[in-house]
């Protein structure tokens, strides 16, 4: 390999030399690339007018594109035109209204079963009434025999004012330890 280097002797009067760089390829190239900026923005501003010209002759921006109108629809008319599937138009307010049933449903009383005297309570009170009457106890050796799903173990009152009333005290069950391995 040549590791030689050439050395072109110095240009006459300090002036640069011609050999390195080639100043009339770079000046076309900067030209070219400046009449290439200039039809780039024409067409972008030409494009921009035929858009704005297009999309001009709508008279109002909030039309429903899907009706055959350009009038807005009201909401309660979008119920009725608005094609499947229709999305919650308020979410919060749906949201806020369904917590507040469920925390209706939850606080009150309320029948579950007015034939057998099943009654709903509160979850507040059927925590209270479990800690002042305690769960009820297997005697030792025997099966939980199965159940209505939706009765309690003890029989409810007939009413919710009566189902509110404190029970006697059951002996509360001693908690078993498991030998530690």
């Amino acid at each position: 390999m040549d590791t030689s280097h050439r050395h072109h002797p110095p240009a006459p009067g300090g002036a640069h030399g011609e050999t390195d760089v080639h100043i009339r390829g770079i000046l076309n190239f900067l030209v070219g690339l400046a009449v290439c900026t200039v039809l780039v923005c024409l067409a972008l501003i030409a494009m921009f007018r035929y858009l704005q010209e297009r999309y001009a002759t709508q008279p109002n921006p909030q039309a429903n594109v899907l009706a055959k109108t350009n009038e807005p629809l009201a909401p309660e008319k979008m119920l009725e035109t608005f094609p499947e599937p229709r999305l919650q138009p308020n979410g919060t307010l749906d949201l806020a209204t369904r917590r507040e049933k469920e925390n209706e449903r939850l606080s009150g009383y309320t029948w579950v079963d007015r034939n057998a005297g099943v009654v709903q309570i509160p979850v507040e009170r059927a925590m209270e009434l479990t800690l002042e009457r305690g769960l009820p106890a297997l005697a030792p050796g025997k099966q939980p025999t199965p159940g209505p799903k939706t009765a309690p173990a003890e029989a409810p009152a007939a009413t919710p004012a009566a189902a509110a009333a404190p029970a006697p005290a059951q002996p509360q069950p001693k908690p078993q330890r498991r030998p530690s391995s």
